[in-house]
């Protein structure tokens, strides 16, 4: 029958497609003596005398003290949008603006240059196509002029005889037919036939895959521009703080393909005990398949690795004591026992072999299995027959395997958990299960799953007390807790102009790899102490350091990152920098009692002081040394506590399990906090932690064992003698020094001991995020400044090393306490001694004039100024000359007009020097005074406001 009609078709016509099939689309090609085959509409001259150019006319005349009608204003039908920086108040034709400049049409005789105008367009092929077409009509129209064709009786060009030109199509304001004039016209007002905008110079088209897709644009330019971007699908172009959320938000075709599973599972759950629920359930296996027809073997293969999966994830968002209830509920509802297999029971028989076994042929092998088989069949399908029973809604448990699948549907595919826990269930389907790698690519999905990623942020404010200064902004230590190395993306966002984020490892000290002021993407791998992250940055005015830390990651099933969310302490301590043999700029103390890392920084108030920065041990070994100038950052620190027994009970023995102060470390802190499966990967944190050996005591085992912090030493030696002091600052070293001499602390005890106890008494810094020290002893030149920035968990602080002072005035303080008398006895002998080795240069006469005058003179220029303005001296600088000599009669006499540095002190010490003169006798002291006037042309007492003086010098 169907031969018949093939061949009855052939003979005559040939046969019509059937409905399913169309015919080629092929392109008309255009005739010249048939205006129907051109590929656009056809036009007539009535079509175009009928276009209204002009504006219209009001049709009423304005009646008197009527108010004017508002003037028609051009109106762009293409809207163009112009940057923020640029509002548009109104729009202006050139005529406008330039009204008495007549418009002038230049017409070039020669061919117009459309190739380097256009070279930017170039690169499609279609604008190459349509400049090469309009360059060779235009030759040809001027050198060899064609017909005129495609003319109807309604349509005459009015461009004969004229040399074709590319926009002989534009009618505006010209009337068509036979004898009319082709001359286009701008319209000044009313309708626009032909809007000609350029919108850039640069322009792309790319053609991308269904799915997620990134792409980044550089874009450099001195004025404002505008970027117009088209696309058929939804684009989003904004920063890279905006982009990095975006990217962590799931793909629309998984949250599709999410939806479809829950919904499909619901409808399941809903049809249980039901006639249509054989149909849910085929609707159900569909949903997770992909779209293409697999092979059988494929199609099982999904099957069973998608319900392995979903167990899996039933099992982690159940509560230990329904799961077993669950797992027998889908067993009901899948009709299938062997559903869950948590516990292997399976045993493996190996039969011996023997002469009989091998003798048995293939046939009787074949038997047994099946034999197996039909039995295992039997078993399972009564088995089946069991749970098909608890289908009917009269059965007892039917009520109570439907409330467990609910709960099932509630906890991991309901609207408020599908986003996170099914899309989960979807990404551990296709990425972690093993048994999918063969058939993972089936689905498109699986691209955009590489395209999303995990964001972890961290936000906070830091205050900006003084300008033009350095502000620590964050610090952080995380730690990868993955076997495999992992991608990471770190990113800070701030609102200080300048600004840089800086990463260490912290198990070698190495930084790693930053592009400007970021940190370019590394692998991270896992190590014992983790990775510092240090911001820091430069603000020029006083503000709110507002700042957020993006850690940017591959979306992952498990935990990549732990990164304990504390704030920064920081710990300021200054000083006032005093000169010594060891060019010595600071030289501090800090204790730990458990692992840490933190960040130094020192800084003096001399700009071109260089000096070398190191934190060392009490041994020697250095941990971190730097040389810089004015300013120097020990980024990254980290120190490791060394276990000592503060007493000599114990002993080390490696047979008991004894970690000192193990719960302080950072590793073990995260080691509590990360969750069970994590615990897992973290076996190298826990490896190397304990860095003593194990100690017990020896006799009492219920003493409580007490350890020594570790010390370690932080210093900064002056370079080449690069920190020059003025006059005025070697003053306040001088009083620095003199302060920390035993004089200073010879004096009675009660006030010796509330002296030494103000020096050692160390600041309450507990709860504020910056403390400064007691140990400031001027605000003036010349001083450092130390800031230790650490977490708030270790809370790291330091204090000045004077360990050796302390010592050595301890012993002077032993040697002179035998002798009340030995102090001042052997700082006269000193002076003296000094002063008959001392070289007197000859004295300014510009100088004699001023120290001519009474030293009572000196001291009373506040209330007589006429002095100070006709001697040129002030009150201070005569202060400052007494201060130098602290032996000089006229202050011993003139001690009670002293106000400042100590009243009390200078007191008793001129109390003390005139007990110890009077049981010397005249003669050491003439011979000291003698001394001392001679190399000092101060006038002698006798001129002192007519006072009578002794012959030892005092009153």
């Amino acid at each position: 029958m169907s031969n018949a009609k093939s061949a009855k078709a052939s003979a005559g016509k040939a046969p019509s497609l059937p409905v399913y099939e169309h015919p080629p689309q092929v392109t008309p090609v255009p005739v010249a003596t048939n205006p129907s085959s051109l590929p656009f509409p056809e036009w007539s001259d009535q079509d175009i005398n009928a276009e209204k150019w002009d504006v219209p006319k009001p049709k009423e005349k304005p009646k008197p003290n009527s108010p004017p009608e508002e003037v028609p204003q051009y109106v762009d039908p293409h809207f163009i949008h112009m940057p923020k920086s640029l509002p548009v108040v109104q729009w202006k034709r050139p005529k406008e603006c330039f009204i008495n400049v007549p418009l002038v049409m230049y017409i070039d005789t020669g061919l117009p240059d459309i190739i380097s105008g256009n070279q930017h367009l170039l690169h499609s092929e279609f604008i190459r196509e349509f400049i090469a077409a309009v360059g060779v009509l235009n030759y040809l129209g001027i050198h060899r002029p064609f017909t005129i064709e495609f003319t109807t009786p309604t349509y005459l060009p009015t461009t004969d005889g004229i040399p074709w030109k590319p926009w002989h199509h534009i009618y505006s304001m010209c009337k068509g037919g036979k004898g009319q004039k082709h001359n286009p016209q701008v319209n000044q007002l009313g309708d626009v036939l032909i809007s000609v905008n350029a919108y850039g110079t640069r322009s792309a088209l790319l053609h991308i895959r269904p799915g997620r897709a990134v792409f980044k644009m550089w874009v450099k330019s001195d004025n404002s521009f505008i970027i117009h971007l088209l696309s058929d699908s939804e684009i989003i172009c904004n920063t890279l703080e905006t982009i990095l959320e975006y990217m962590s938000h799931e793909s629309e075709k998984l949250m599709q393909m999410s939806d479809i599973i829950s919904s499909s599972y619901g409808q399941l759950v809903q049809a249980f005990g039901r006639s249509e629920f054989k149909d849910k359930l085929t609707l159900f296996y569909k949903s997770y398949m992909p779209p293409c027809v697999l092979p059988k073997k494929a199609s099982i293969t999904v099957h069973a690795s998608f319900m392995e999966t979903f167990l899996k994830q039933v099992e982690d968002y159940s509560p230990q004591s329904e799961f077993t209830d669950r797992v027998f509920a889908l067993k009901v509802l899948f009709l299938n026992p062997t559903l869950y297999s948590g516990h292997s029971n399976k045993c493996d028989l190996k039969f011996k072999t023997n002469e009989d076994n091998e003798s048995d042929d293939v046939a009787s092998i074949k038997l047994r299995n099946v034999a197996a088989m039909k039995i295992q069949a039997l078993f399972k399908k009564i088995f089946i027959l069991k749970l098909q029973q608890i289908h009917n809604d009269s059965h007892k448990s039917y009520f109570k395997i439907f409330e467990c699948l609910k709960k099932i549907y509630i906890d991991i595919f309901n609207v408020n958990n599908r986003m996170n826990r099914c899309c989960d269930l979807i990404r551990k389907f296709l990425l972690v299960n093993i048994h999918m790698i063969s058939v993972r690519n089936y689905y498109s999905v699986i691209k955009d799953l590489s395209y999303t990623t995990c964001l972890q942020q961290f936000t906070g404010c830091e205050q900006i007390s003084t300008a033009n200064s350095w502000v620590a902004i964050s610090r952080h230590v995380f730690h990868c807790i993955h076997s495999r190395e992992i991608s990471v993306k770190i990113n800070l966002f701030c609102n200080v102009p300048t600004f840089i984020v800086r990463v260490f490892d912290n198990d070698s000290d190495k930084e790693i790899a930053r592009h400007t002021n970021n940190v370019l993407v590394y692998k991270y791998s896992a190590n014992v102490h983790g990775y510092t992250v240090l911001s820091y940055g430069w603000s020029d005015r006083e503000d709110k350091c507002q700042w957020k830390l993006d850690f940017t990651t591959m979306k992952s099933h498990d935990c990549l990152l732990v990164i304990p969310n504390v704030n920064i302490y920081n710990y300021v301590l200054k000083y006032n920098y005093t000169t010594n043999a060891n060019n010595y700029m600071c030289r501090c103390i800090i204790n730990i009692d458990h692992d840490v890392s933190f960040t130094l920084r020192l800084s003096a108030n001399y700009e071109n002081v260089v000096f070398r920065f190191r934190c060392v041990n009490e041994l020697g070994q250095v941990f971190g040394e730097v040389i810089g100038k004015q300013n120097v950052i020990l980024p990254n620190v980290m120190l490791k506590y060394i276990p000592v027994i503060d007493t000599g009970n114990y002993v080390y023995n490696e047979s008991v399990n004894v970690s000192p102060r193990s719960s302080k470390s950072r590793s073990s802190a995260i080691l509590r906090k990360a969750p069970k499966k994590s615990l897992r990967s973290l076996d190298k944190l826990s490896r190397g932690k304990q860095s003593s050996k194990d100690i017990i005591k020896r006799q009492d085992s219920s003493q409580e064992i007490k350890y020594k912090d570790t010390t370690y030493l932080v210093e900064a030696f002056v370079i080449d003698d690069s920190w020059p002091l003025t006059n005025g600052e070697w003053d306040v070293v001088q009083e620095i020094k003199s302060k920390r001499s035993i004089e200073y602390l010879y004096v009675p005890d009660s006030q010796a001991e509330s002296s030494i106890s103000s020096k050692k008494k160390r600041p309450q810094s507990a709860g504020s995020s910056k403390c400064s020290t007691g140990y400031t002893l001027f605000a003036i030149s010349p001083y450092w400044t130390l800031e230790v920035i650490s977490n708030s968990n270790d809370q790291v602080t330091a204090q000045i090393d004077n360990r050796r002072d302390e010592e050595i005035i301890e012993i002077k303080k032993k040697w002179y306490g035998d002798d009340s008398e030995r102090f001042i006895k052997s700082k006269l002998l000193s002076f003296i001694y000094i002063n008959f080795k001392l070289v007197v240069f000859p004295a300014v006469p510009a100088l004699a004039t001023n120290t001519s005058l009474c030293v009572k003179d000196y001291l009373k220029v506040s209330s007589r100024p006429q002095v100070a303005l006709e001697n040129n001296v002030s009150q201070a600088t005569v202060l400052n000359v007494l201060k130098k000599e602290k032996y000089h009669p006229y202050k011993l006499h003139l001690v009670h007009e002293l106000s400042e540095d100590d009243f009390d002190r200078r007191l008793q010490f001129c109390e003390q020097i005139l007990n110890i003169f009077e049981n010397l006798g005249t003669g050491l002291f003439c011979a000291a005074f003698e001394v001392f006037k001679s190399s000092h042309p101060y006038p002698p007492p006798r001129e002192m406001g007519g006072e009578k003086v002794s012959k030892n010098g005092f009153s």
